[in-house]
């Protein structure tokens, strides 16, 4: 498959736009560690990432299920391939902030999902 440009992109010959970078390391500063016998608030999860001042393009998503609170931020690359996705589970007691495996990240996976972030898959292989 060709490479496409974005909509609304002139092509001028210069180089591609750059993807934003997913800042892993401010995400897991702003999550809350919350006590094993405390509970998690999904609206204060969103708060703490929306303090961070994303881009625009990069892509959040929040489930909770059963008192955990999955957290996904991705962003789609601009040539295709693996995803870009770091993932957050803060569950009472423990508070996880990882990016999954490259095969998880492909077309077609589920890797970068709220799904993965509150029960992490395995790693292939």
């Amino acid at each position: 498959m060709t490479p496409r440009p974005p909509p609304g992109h002139r092509r001028s010959g210069g180089p591609w736009p750059k993807d934003p970078e997913i800042p892993e390391k401010r995400l897991r500063r702003a999550l809350p560690e919350v006590a094993a016998d405390g509970t998690v608030r999904e609206a204060g999860i969103r708060s703490a990432v929306a303090g961070l001042h994303l881009d625009p393009k990069i892509h959040t998503a929040y489930e909770t299920r059963d008192g955990v609170v999955g957290v996904s931020l991705s962003v789609r690359p601009w040539l295709g391939g693996a995803t870009d996705c770091v993932l957050a589970r803060v569950a009472p007691g423990r508070t996880d902030v990882w990016t999954p495996p490259r095969a998880q990240r492909m077309p077609g996976e589920a890797g970068c999902s709220t799904g993965n972030a509150i029960s992490p898959a395995r790693p292939p292989h």
